[in-house]
């Protein structure tokens, strides 16, 4: 109760020194910093040790106190656990915020999450990790690129997750000077769609 007194105490203070302002979301309550710089200019002067641990906390606060409604925070939590340096946690929220743009057509969010999420997948695991959820990663990189009308590099991807299934692609200058790239899209999402569906809540295994 001492704690939280502090807090309160604290917060009064920001306040009436206008560096932060209270907003409500519903029944909840949020402080924001009024200008940027003086956000930024407080975060730099806190040492990187005690910043990943704040981090840290943020990030299991929001575990617990919104257990119920995760869904609306997973963009938040990947921020939060990528910024405490905890790269499975961060990984996993970047996947389902990933999912989660997808599935609301935000393409150039669902790309930017998902190529975050392997980034740190590949570097966590590297040559191991599960291979199953390495091909995902690459279909769905595939699908946001298809999505924005990036079809050519979308192949890219989707060769990737193929070859990590073992499945044959079509390759060589004969499909592309055909011009069958935007088949070849399809033929390819047509491969393994049906291998890779419902995966995206698989848990990885070494």
């Amino acid at each position: 109760q001492r704690k939280e007194q502090s807090i309160d105490w604290d917060i009064r203070l920001l306040k009436r020194r206008q560096l932060v302002t209270e907003r409500r979301l519903g029944d909840e309550i949020e402080y924001v910093f009024k200008h940027a710089l003086v956000q930024e200019t407080i975060y730099e002067d806190i040492t990187k040790k005690t910043r990943r641990e704040l981090h840290r906390q943020v990030g299991e606060a929001i575990e617990t106190v919104f257990a119920d409604s995760l869904q609306d925070f997973h963009g938040m939590l990947a921020y939060h656990f990528s910024r405490a340096e905890v790269p499975e946690k961060a990984e996993e929220y970047l996947f389902m915020a990933g999912d989660e743009a997808a599935r609301s057509a935000a393409s150039t969010e669902a790309l930017h999450y998902f190529q975050e999420a392997s980034r740190l997948y590949f570097a966590i695991h590297g040559e191991g990790g599960d291979i199953t959820r390495k091909a995902l990663l690459e279909k769905n990189i595939g699908l946001a690129l298809l999505n924005k009308g990036n079809l050519i590099e979308s192949i890219d991807h989707f060769n990737r997750a193929l070859a990590l299934l073992g499945e044959p692609v079509p390759t060589g200058p004969f499909a592309v000077g055909l011009g069958f790239a935007r088949d070849l899209v399809v033929l390819l999402a047509r491969l393994f769609l049906n291998r890779l569906s419902g995966t995206a809540g698989k848990n990885d295994t070494d």
